[in-house]
């Protein structure tokens, strides 16, 4: 297909194409709850423009497809209504390794400061007191979102905030190292510390089923932060104020399993955007990854805030807690991660 004119899904409908070439100052807006399927290969010529608005969904199907961008290519995210402190986990369904863009130039409306990435090897707790020992596990981030990596950032101001992601969309296979951690009391009495924060890299949602069934180095469970509840001098932790332990929620093959604070049961689509922590098994080695690919990816699935909502029947992501069996409803039972962030402070702590 070359689009020889302003093409609107909102006007004229979704539709699949086979390619799509852009032609000259053309715009292509994909609206909310809209679609736009390419089997091969999206060129994107000079002053042209393709927008893929928040809950809208640009879905390829070759993963050797080809991406021409010397054009414009927008994708437009918003999370629902946040509170002070919260977080939220970000990834990136822009390719930003050809052209760097700091973190903090795309995520405008969090604390630039307050933007972190994860490192799995830094963790240890040879005091066994469930926090890490260097405090150095979350690690202050400005660099450009790396692809298929998750980011907690926290809003630097109450309601719902918005991002721009701009550049070459993400296509095909994405490959992800993924670690094991430093902690030498790590799995002696049965809880998981080998945790990696990942994210959807695709301009649609993808199925959580078919990333668990294709990735054997992970333990097939994800973990999804809801905080249902408002971070509180009351809620046990090592900081002043902490988030809720009772705010989890998880997805494996089994199903969802809503948190105790009750929120959504996960529905296993993972939204464009969307962070989440997985557990490395033991076996791994060095150098192993995890992958997505374009058959995690469909029409079919909403990609809506279907994990991004404050209420009892949806979930807000803003930082992230687990808790014992993913396919159990006896919550408490098991290993507990709490991720808690002080109000005024710079260190986010993990504890299990």
């Amino acid at each position: 297909v070359t689009v020889t004119a302003d093409y609107d899904t909102g006007l004229k409908g979704s539709f699949d194409a086979c390619t799509i070439t852009t032609v000259s100052d053309k715009i292509i807006n994909i609206r909310a709850n809209n679609y736009i399927t390419i089997v091969n290969d999206l060129t994107v010529n000079a002053r042209g423009v393709l927008n893929i608005d928040h809950e809208g969904s640009l879905i390829m199907f070759n993963d050797l497809g080809t991406i021409t961008n010397d054009g414009d290519i927008n994708v437009y995210r918003s999370t629902s209504t946040m509170e002070q402190y919260d977080y939220h986990y970000w990834s990136s369904p822009i390719d930003y390794s050809t052209n760097t863009t700091p973190v903090a130039s795309v995520l405008t409306d969090f604390f630039a400061s307050r933007i972190y990435e994860y490192n799995t090897f830094n963790f240890n707790d040879l005091d066994n007191d469930n926090f890490d020992d260097e405090q150095n596990d979350w690690v202050n981030y400005y660099s450009d979102m790396k692809s298929g990596t998750g980011y907690a950032a926290m809003t630097s101001s109450p309601g719902e905030r918005n991002t721009i992601f701009s550049g070459k969309v993400n296509n095909g296979v994405i490959s992800v190292n993924v670690a094991l951690s430093n902690d030498e009391n790590g799995d002696e009495d049965g809880d998981e510390d080998d945790w990696n924060l990942l994210g959807n890299p695709y301009p649609s949602a993808i199925s959580a089923d078919e990333f668990i069934t294709q990735n054997s180095t992970i333990n097939g469970t994800l973990y999804f932060w809801t905080h249902v509840d408002d971070i509180s001098i009351d809620n046990p932790g090592p900081d002043t104020y902490n988030y809720s332990v009772d705010d989890y929620a998880m997805y494996s093959l089994a199903g969802g399993v809503k948190s105790e604070s009750n929120s959504a049961v996960p529905t296993g689509i993972i939204e464009t955007g969307l962070g989440f922590f997985v557990d490395a098994v033991d076996a791994i080695s060095p150098g192993s990854t995890v992958e997505f690919n374009n058959s995690m990816r469909s029409k079919s699935y909403a990609n809506n805030n279907s994990f991004s909502a404050s209420s009892s029947s949806e979930i807000i992501e803003k930082a992230n807690a687990l808790s014992g069996d993913p396919s159990s409803t006896e919550r408490g039972k098991g290993s507990r991660i709490v991720i808690n962030a002080m109000k005024n402070s710079n260190q986010i702590q993990i504890k299990r």
